[in-house]
C-alpha cells in the first residue's frame, strides 16, 4: 500500500493536526510522536509493523520519518509551522531536530523538549521502552 493511501485511510493528517495545542509554543518532535502513539496506539502499531523503528535497529525509513513527513505536508499547507531546534534526551547526537506548532503561536511562547518531557511524566530514557510499555 502507497504512503499517501495509508495517510488518507487512517486520516493522518487530522490526526497529527489534533496533536498541537493553540497558544503552545514549539514542540520538539519526539514529544508529537509519543502524543500520537497515546491518542491513536491502533494506527501507530500498524506504522510501526510497515515502517519499523530506528530503536530497534538501524534502517533508513522509521514511523517517525513516516509521520514526520506528513507534518513537513501539513506545514507546507500552512497548517503547522515548522522549525529546528536543539535536540534533547534521547536524540541530543543529532544535535538538530523539528519542533512543531500551530500558526500564530507567539514567539515568546517556551519550546517542549522531549528532555524536559520524559522528566515531568517519568518516562524511561530509551524510545523502545516508551514504545513497547505503550503497546504492553
Amino acid at each position: 500500500m502507497s504512503k499517501s493511501s495509508i495517510a488518507k485511510r487512517l486520516r493522518i493528517y487530522e490526526k497529527l493536526l489534533s496533536l498541537l495545542v493553540p497558544g503552545e509554543g514549539p514542540v520538539e518532535w519526539p514529544i508529537i510522536e509519543r502524543r500520537f502513539l497515546l491518542a491513536h496506539p491502533d494506527e501507530y502499531q500498524e506504522l510501526l509493523g510497515e515502517f519499523g523503528h530506528t530503536t530497534y535497529g538501524p534502517r533508513r525509513y522509521s514511523v517517525s520519518s513516516y509521520l514526520a513527513r506528513r507534518m513537513g505536508t501539513l506545514a507546507g499547507q500552512g497548517k503547522v509551522e515548522f522549525q529546528y531546534g536543539e535536540a534533547t534526551g534521547r536524540w541530543s547526537y543529532l544535535g538538530r531536530i523539528s519542533y512543531w506548532s500551530l500558526p500564530g503561536t507567539p514567539t515568546s511562547a517556551p519550546a517542549s523538549t522531549w528532555e524536559q518531557y520524559a522528566k515531568d511524566n517519568n518516562l524511561p530514557p530509551h524510545w523502545r521502552d516508551v514504545i513497547d510499555g505503550e503497546a504492553a
